[in-house]
């Protein structure tokens, strides 16, 4: 059951006739605190989108517009983000796994491993 929450805990949406990525897309002003762990959003359009808080962990975001998006502190444990644009994207405070598969397809722990180990 698909229920859809506002940043007050009000409930917004429950069991619509709409795929995740056209439910997400439509309402992507209004994804704050969102509980979309594990959700398949490859190439979403999630442009300016309003992710604050959102969990995200494990989502498939490969190939999303993510440009200008508020990710501040979302959680993208074990997210695909691989070939997704971040571009402007706010990730202050969001937290990341060593599964995180980022933009280049590159995990964190080699993102942060130094030149020539």
């Amino acid at each position: 059951m698909t229920r859809i929450y506002n940043i007050d805990g009000e409930l917004m949406f429950e069991d619509i006739d709409l795929s995740l990525i056209q439910l997400v897309e439509k309402n992507k002003d209004y994804l704050c605190l969102a509980d979309l762990a594990g959700s398949d959003l490859k190439g979403a359009d999630l442009y300016d989108a309003s992710l604050i808080r959102a969990n995200l962990r494990g989502a498939n975001l490969k190939g999303a517009d993510l440009r200008g998006a508020h990710l501040q502190e979302a959680n993208l444990d074990d997210a695909n983000l691989s070939g997704a644009d971040l571009y402007r994207a706010n990730l202050r405070g969001a937290t990341f796994s060593n599964s995180t598969i980022f933009p280049n397809g590159k995990s964190l722990q080699k993102l942060l491993r130094k030149e020539g180990e």
